[in-house]
């Protein structure tokens, strides 16, 4: 491409690509560059998908600790196994009422 063919670029559309991107500024610094909306959905989708996920495992682990806890509490003291009560304390369980 010549010199007078890049100055008469207004804008470039491409894929969201660094190496694409900086080859694009640093030859032609003045256009404008338009990211294909294919490429740029489909990153807001990955990142929303991180985040989901990532909250979706920090309620689980609460859920699964306090439905753990619960099940505990509604159990009959006496149907208690050792194993069940984890890190709570049998002077917890053995102070509940029926």
């Amino acid at each position: 491409m010549t010199e007078e063919e890049r100055q008469s670029l207004e804008a470039i559309a491409m894929d969201i690509w660094d190496p694409l991107y900086s080859c694009s500024k640093k030859h032609v610094p003045h256009v404008k560059i338009v990211f294909d909306l294919f490429h740029v959905v489909s990153g807001f989708g990955k990142v929303i998908d991180k985040v989901r996920n990532a909250e979706y495992q920090k309620r689980r682990k609460r859920t699964r600790t306090s439905s753990r806890v619960q099940n505990i509490f509604v159990k009959n003291k006496r149907n208690i196994r050792r194993k069940n009560t984890g890190n709570i304390s049998n002077s917890s369980c053995h102070s509940m009422k029926q």
